[in-house]
C-alpha cells in the first residue's frame, strides 16, 4: 500500500521479504528524483536502500511488516525504515566495518558498509514501543558561489528583516568570502543550498540591509532540539558600524523566537566580540590546520528562560568535571552515576560519523550500545586518523543512560570533555575531543 500524506512525504508499507527488492529500490529512486536529487545522488540513495532492505529482510525482520518513508527536505532527501524488533545487530553500519567482511564471507555486513558510505547522514532510534527507526539522508549537490562581491563602504543606515532569495545568496557569499574561520560551516560556500535550507523550514535567517540594497550583516539559526536554538553569526560586513549591526541582527533574531518554547540559544562556531559578554562560555574546541597548527574556538550559550533543571546520567569518571561545569554555569542538575552491575550485553555497538573532509573534521555519535564499545572507539579513531582527519569529536547525550557507559572508553582512547550543550539532546550533550598523543 502506498499513501501520500503530504506533498513532501511518501510512505510504502510491505513485508520485509527479499522478493520485494525490485519494488523498493525504484520506489526510493523515483521519489528522490521527484524530490530534485541529481542522478548520482539518486543512485547512491538507491544503493543504500538496496543494501539496508536486503539486510533487514534476510537477518532482522524477515517477513515482518516494514514501513519505508521517503521525505523531501528540499535540500536533501531522506529514507526512513521503521520496523519492530527485540534484537539488533547492525554493526556493519560502522564505517570501520567491512574491511575483512568479504574475506570472512560476511557479505551482509559488507553491504551495510556500502550503504553507510553512500549517504551523508545515518540515524538509528528506538521508540518506547520498541519500534526501530533507521534513517538515511542524501544532500543535493549545489554549485559553489563564485561571484566576487564588492567591498562595502559602511556607515549607512540599515534595516533588519527576513531576507528574500537574492539577499540570502548575498549573505552566504559575504560570509564565505569573509575572514577564514576553521570551523565555519561549509554550507555558506553554497548559496543555493542556504536558500533551500531556509525554504525547508529547518533554518531561518535575519539580515541587515543598507539603504543601497546591499546586505551588510546577518544571522542564520535553527532548532538544534525542541528546546534550544543554534545560531551561526551574527556576521557584520561593514567595519564602520560593525557592533551596531551585530547586536541589531541578534536582537531581531531573539524577537522572532521570543514566543516559542525555547530554553536556550547556543553558538558553537564562535561569536563576535561585541556579544561575548551576553553569553556564558560553554567550553572550547581545537581545530588543526593541514600543517598541524592549532586554533581554539570558544563555544557559547545563553538561557532565554529560567533553567527548568534536568536529570543527567554519567560515569563516575566524568562526574567531577560535570559537577564543576554545572556549578560554573549555574545549571541545576541531578547527577546520577551509571553503574555496570554485570548485566548481559549482546551485539555490536554502532557509531554514526559525520565527516567534513574539507575541514579535516569528523563528528561521532553513538547509535546503538554493544559489547565492543572500547574496541569500537579505538577502531574509529585509528580509521579516521589514517583517513587524514585532524579533528575528531564524539558527542554523548547525558539523558540516555547507556551513553554514560561510553565515557570510560572515550577517556581511555584519548578523548577529553570540552563543551557542554545544555538541552542539546534528551538532556545535555557533552562534546569530547580526541587529543592525539
Amino acid at each position: 500500500m502506498i499513501s501520500i500524506p503530504s506533498e513532501r512525504t511518501l510512505t510504502l508499507q510491505l513485508p520485509a521479504l527479499s522478493a520485494y527488492l525490485p519494488v523498493v529500490v525504484p520506489y526510493v529512486e523515483n521519489a528522490a528524483t521527484t524530490f530534485g536529487l541529481g542522478r548520482e545522488e539518486v543512485l547512491k540513495l538507491g544503493l543504500a536502500t538496496e543494501e539496508i532492505f536486503a539486510f533487514l529482510a534476510e537477518a532482522i525482520c524477515c517477513g515482518k511488516p516494514l514501513e519505508i518513508e521517503c521525505r523531501s527536505g528540499i535540500y536533501y532527501a531522506s529514507v526512513t525504515f521503521r520496523f519492530s524488533g527485540t534484537a539488533l545487530n547492525l554493526g556493519g553500519l560502522n564505517i570501520t566495518s567491512g574491511a575483512n567482511a568479504a574475506a570472512d564471507g560476511d557479505l551482509g555486513e559488507m553491504g551495510l558498509l556500502l550503504a553507510s558510505r553512500a549517504v551523508d547522514r545515518l540515524q538509528l532510534g528506538v521508540g518506547e514501543d520498541r519500534r526501530i527507526s533507521l534513517a538515511i539522508a542524501k544532500d543535493k549537490t549545489y554549485p559553489p558561489g563564485e561571484d566576487l562581491l564588492p567591498p562595502l563602504a559602511g556607515g549607512e543606515a540599515f534595516t533588519v528583516r527576513a531576507p528574500n532569495t537574492e539577499e540570502i545568496k548575498e549573505f552566504s557569499l559575504r560570509v564565505d568570502q569573509g575572514p577564514a574561520a576553521p570551523c565555519r560551516p561549509l554550507f555558506f560556500h553554497y548559496p543555493g543550498k542556504v536558500v533551500d535550507m531556509i525554504a525547508s523550514g529547518e533554518y531561518e535567517a535575519t539580515v541587515a540591509v543598507a539603504a543601497g540594497g546591499h546586505v551588510v550583516g546577518g544571522l542564520l539559526h535553527h532548532y538544534r532540539t525542541e528546546r534550544i536554538i543554534q545560531i551561526f553569526g551574527p556576521f557584520s560586513f561593514s567595519a564602520a558600524n560593525r557592533d551596531d549591526i551585530e547586536r541589531s541582527v541578534f536582537e531581531a533574531c531573539l524577537s522572532r523566537i521570543a514566543r516559542r518554547r525555547v530554553v536556550a540559544v547556543v553558538a558553537l562556531h564562535g561569536l563576535p566580540a561585541s556579544l561575548e559578554g551576553d553569553f556564558d562560555t560553554l567550553g572550547r574546541l581545537c581545530y588543526y590546520d593541514e600543517d598541524g597548527r592549532a586554533g581554539e574556538q570558544k563555544t557559547f550559550g545563553r538561557l532565554l528562560n529560567e533553567d527548568p533543571g534536568a536529570t543527567i546520567w554519567t560515569a563516575a569518571e566524568l562526574s567531577a568535571y560535570l559537577a564543576d561545569e554545572y556549578r560554573r554555569l549555574a545549571l541545576a542538575r541531578e547527577i546520577k552515576i551509571f553503574h555496570d552491575l554485570g548485566e548481559t550485553q549482546t551485539g555490536a555497538s554502532i557509531f554514526s560519523v559525520e565527516t567534513l573532509r574539507d575541514r579535516g573534521n569528523a563528528i561521532l555519535r553513538p547509535l546503538w550500545p554493544g559489547v565492543d564499545s572500547l574496541t569500537n572507539v579505538a577502531r574509529h579513531v585509528r580509521h579516521l586518523r589514517e583517513e587524514g582527519f585532524r579533528d575528531i569529536h564524539f558527542l554523548l547525550d547525558l539523558g540516555i543512560p547507556w551513553h554514560a557507559a561510553l565515557a570510560p572508553a572515550l577517556l581511555t582512547q584519548g578523548f577529553r570533555p570540552e563543551t557542554i550543550i545544555p538541552f542539546g539532546g534528551r538532556a545535555d550533550v557533552v562534546i569530547f575531543q580526541h587529543h592525539a598523543s
